[in-house]
């Protein structure tokens, strides 16, 4: 793998996520109502999973360099995955299902 095309798809990823990131703060901030509509455990994975998602961008915009000046470069690009495999709940248990109904 090597180091440039890690380093590029870092930068891509980091710009992304620091254009997503201010839109992602509201809906944290709101996701607690997530519960007003009755409760269960697909809601409660949807509230945490957006309520930590501001977190895992921070996250995934500044861990990967630490990977990357360590050589690890593998383990960068997975934690560019964290924000994806974050909002996967949301998508399987929330959204698919009301789109089926």
């Amino acid at each position: 793998m090597a180091p440039n095309k890690v380093k590029r798809s870092l930068i891509i990823a980091d710009i992304i996520y620091a254009l997503a990131l201010p839109f992602t703060i509201l809906p944290a901030m709101f996701s607690a109502m997530l519960s007003d509509g009755g409760s269960g455990p697909a809601i409660y994975v949807a509230v945490y999973s957006l309520l930590l998602f501001p977190f895992v961008l921070v996250f995934s915009i500044l861990v990967p360099w630490v990977f990357y000046r360590l050589k690890m470069l593998r383990i960068a690009l997975a934690v560019l995955f964290l924000p994806l495999i974050n909002f996967l709940p949301i998508l399987v248990l929330v959204l698919i299902p009301e789109i089926a109904a």
